[in-house]
């Protein structure tokens, strides 16, 4: 049918449309190139005009992948004989200057290492400072034997950064050791 016809025309457009992005923004998201070649497949068809749900959703996922991080932590192999696998790991976003006070938190356990994770808004700390509310954040880890979220001397940490929101594919390692 000729709707069919039009789908699979856009289908073809969006994904050379995705193919030209990735040469050009080899350090965006995928979620990021989509979301841009769709904006640009909507203004060459008109489709904003005709399908407004369609903006809206470019829009979304855009948004989306621009207020969040993904990153894989783990644990320097030499340190991880210094913890038990129920120590506690937290990972956390800070600002990249400023207040040291965490945007977005997470925690896990040792036993879960290497760990892939994504942080956003709805892992923020406070409604008040979301983890979109700061452009560049630096991204930590420590494992704390006692559990608590002060840090403590012997605590295991890493960090990296500063990170632009959006970024996937960081790699954080616990690689030091905190110092009394």
């Amino acid at each position: 049918t000729i709707s069919d016809a039009v789908v699979r025309a856009d289908e073809v457009r969006l994904e050379m449309a995705r193919t030209i992005l990735t040469a050009m923004l080899p350090d965006a998201t995928e979620a990021m190139r989509t979301a841009y070649a769709r904006i640009g497949q909507l203004v060459l068809i008109g489709a904003q005009a005709q399908r407004p749900d369609d903006a809206a959703e470019v829009a979304a996922t855009f948004n989306q992948a621009a207020e969040r991080i993904e990153a894989l932590v783990r644990s320097h192999q030499t340190l991880l004989a210094n913890a038990s696998p129920q120590d506690t790991v937290f990972i956390f976003a800070r600002p990249a200057s400023g207040a040291r006070m965490p945007l977005a938190a997470q925690r896990v356990q040792v036993k879960d290492l290497p760990y892939r994770f994504t942080l956003d808004d709805s892992k923020s700390m406070s409604p008040a400072t979301p983890l979109s509310s700061s452009a560049q954040v630096m991204l930590g880890a420590r494992i704390s034997k006692s559990g608590d979220a002060i840090p403590q001397p012997g605590d295991l940490s890493g960090q990296v950064g500063p990170v632009a929101l959006g970024t996937q594919g960081i790699a954080l390692e616990i690689n030091e050791v905190r110092k009394p």
